[in-house]
């Protein structure tokens, strides 16, 4: 420890829990960092940002975080609430009129036009908790609505933010606004809201209103060409239906829609985000209360108190997410899991489907975050082992 430096705990047995998997090829490298507000209390980088060409992973590598984009949006979003320019419970319509009338899929549809109206509008509410009745086509494969998702092609990189979700509109949810939860593309709808309600591009307004303010100097949704070398490769294991079985393979098919989006149309605010670790730690930070917090103390804690039932949550699909509840930002956990640490409970945690991960934790006044590129890596053992053994460090300190 540095001459001077005030004590810490020691996060060694989580450091090397976290190289295990990397040398085992579960992931193929990781750069962790667990913080808070003013000190970095841990950080490591270790493994590899090309597997083939055996090129480390470096400080400063950028990422596709996937759903790490979510946090964004929620705070731009939060950022206008605290305006006055939008209320939580504005009908989506308000903002986008294809939102009006909409119908919901009866339980027993055998075909898309089997609908009844919705029994309320879905709200901005309803997108910022997963609570509207949309879906994600990947997390139904084989359905109704997953087979119109992809015929009318929800999120084609060709087709524009606004066509996109125009096309949805017309769509019919899977179940009434405030009756359900589905982890969904609500996130890409609230960026529509986003521009409608701000006049500018999404991308835009994130820029001036988070990125900007926050030095998160390699936060885009578009990858200008200068920095693509320092873009991670993205991998998938070997053996997808046993994923502690070390073995990547590289995933050249996914890299090819997920490694820049330069020349094409679609900005995706629920998922299309490139950014780097110490980006994303500006982010966290910014959400602990203090004089430097990125949103007022009101908002702050929204993004901490539990909006829907924890029986609602369910994630994907059917698997219910064991003592999680959801807030405006991420899963809160409200009874830690047995592979989770008694410490974890009143978590704020999130990550991407690659296998980007963040928590926030409001007793300790800390955030940890870890940044990968494994496809289908979302909720991994990787990143719950490494955060207990971090829970376990800190129990020890304060012991």
């Amino acid at each position: 420890m540095p001459a001077g430096q005030p004590p810490s705990p020691d996060f060694s047995n989580a450091r090397a829990a976290l190289r295990r998997f990397v040398d085992a090829q579960v992931i193929p490298g990781a750069a962790a960092v667990i913080a808070t507000a003013n000190r970095v209390l841990e950080e490591d980088v270790y493994g590899w940002a090309d597997l083939e060409e055996r090129i480390p992973l470096r400080h400063d590598q950028i990422y596709r975080v996937f759903s790490n984009t979510k946090l964004v949006t929620t705070c731009g979003l939060l950022l206008l609430l605290e305006k006055g320019h939008c209320r939580l419970d504005d009908p989506v319509a308000h903002y986008l009129p294809a939102f009006s009338r909409m119908r919901v899929l009866r339980k027993t549809a055998l075909s898309l036009d089997d609908t009844e109206a919705a029994r309320q509008p879905p709200t901005l509410r309803h997108l910022l908790t997963h609570t509207a009745g949309l879906v994600y086509a990947g997390t139904h494969p084989g359905s109704l609505l997953a087979q119109a998702y992809q015929r009318e092609r929800i999120l084609d990189p060709a087709i524009a933010l606004e066509e996109s979700i125009d096309r949805l509109a017309a769509l019919p949810l899977l179940f009434h606004p405030g009756e359900g939860w589905e982890y969904s593309m609500a996130t890409d709808v609230l960026g529509r809201v986003i521009e409608v309600i701000s006049g500018a591009r999404v991308e835009d307004f994130l820029q001036q209103t988070v990125f900007d303010p926050l030095a998160m100097r390699d936060s885009v949704f578009r990858l200008p060409p200068q920095k693509l070398p320092r873009l991670a490769g993205l991998y998938e294991p070997a053996q997808p239906d046993h994923p502690l079985k070390g073995g990547l393979t590289r995933a050249t098919e996914l890299e090819s829609i997920y490694t820049t989006n330069d020349v094409r149309p679609l900005i995706s605010p629920g998922g299309g985000l490139f950014s780097t670790t110490a980006d994303m730690l500006q982010l966290l930070r910014a959400l602990l209360p203090g004089e430097h917090a990125l949103l007022r103390p009101e908002s702050l804690e929204l993004l901490l108190t539990s909006q829907v039932p924890a029986s609602m949550v369910r994630y994907p699909a059917t698997r219910p997410a064991s003592g999680k509840t959801f807030s405006f930002g991420g899963a809160l956990t409200v009874q830690p899991s047995s592979i989770e640490h008694p410490l974890s409970k009143g978590e704020l945690q999130w990550g991407g489907i690659a296998g980007t991960h963040w928590w926030l934790h409001p007793t300790f006044k800390t955030v940890g975050l870890i940044m990968t590129q494994r496809h289908l890596g979302f909720w991994h053992l990787f990143s719950f082992q490494y955060k207990n053994l971090t829970y376990r460090a800190i129990e020890a300190f304060l012991t």
